[in-house]
């Protein structure tokens, strides 16, 4: 049975040569057996470093979320623009080009007055429709007002969640460092919405809570399957997927 499948990789992930080529094989190995697949990825380390550069600032995060203003706003759109040209040319690379690149395909609106931090809204149509045309979407998690006037950052968990919502995905992945929810020194293998209220806080914190929070909007938006696991290893999806792979499952 194919199925829809939206991963999010952070930038972790898609920023280093190795785990990037992991994924990809990955991607390509299940987008070749018929299944819809959508990349949303992170730039979390490309940003700063671009901040850094342009004002010599470092980074500030609330509830892992990055404080942008109107001025930072330039160098996140810059810095994900950039990476996304860069995994383009990473398919490229390896001989896979059935793929479309969507560097403004999230609909987002302003969290708070003045602050360019923003809630992702819904996508361009035209994502839909690339998959249906049995593309490979790779999306930006960059956000743009309904009326295309005003940037936003989107947090990539956010923006993964939208995109899942909106091409109506069977599952999503979050791809990051860990193995997934630790508690007490284990991963724990599935984590329902109750387990998840009463770890928030405590096990679940900054990155995580995110990726928490977005997993339990997608399960109640209709998304099947949500899954945390480990990007840095081989064949990151397929052991995510797998009944016996080591991840968090949230039901």
């Amino acid at each position: 049975m194919t199925e829809t499948i939206v991963v999010k990789a952070g930038g972790e992930i898609v920023e280093d040569d190795e785990y990037l080529r992991y994924l990809v094989e990955d991607i390509e190995f299940l987008h070749e057996r018929g299944n819809k697949i959508t990349l949303v990825y992170g730039g979390k380390n490309r940003i700063t470093e671009e901040l850094s550069l342009r004002y010599r600032e470092d980074p500030k995060f609330t509830n892992g979320l990055r404080n942008t203003d109107e001025r930072s706003i330039e160098a996140v759109q810059y810095a994900l623009d950039r990476l996304g040209a860069d995994i383009a040319d990473f398919f490229e690379g390896h001989g896979f080009r059935d793929y479309e690149l969507f560097l403004e395909g999230i609909y987002a609106e302003w969290q708070e007055t003045g602050s360019r931090v923003g809630n992702p809204i819904g996508i361009k149509p035209e994502i839909k429709k690339s998959l249906e045309h049995g593309k490979i979407a790779v999306v930006s998690p960059l956000g743009i007002s309904e009326d295309r006037t005003t940037y936003y950052n989107v947090n990539a968990d956010g923006a993964a969640y939208v995109v899942a919502v909106g091409v109506g995905a069977d599952k999503l992945i979050y791809l990051t460092s860990v193995d997934g929810i630790i508690y007490q020194g284990g991963v724990v293998p599935i984590a329902t919405e109750d387990d998840i209220r009463q770890m928030t806080g405590r096990v679940i914190f900054g990155g995580m809570q995110q990726k928490a929070f977005y997993s339990l909007k997608a399960r109640r938006e209709g998304v099947d399957a949500v899954y945390i696991a480990n990007g840095q290893r081989e064949n990151p999806l397929v052991s995510a997927l797998s009944p016996e792979g080591v991840r968090t499952k949230v039901i």
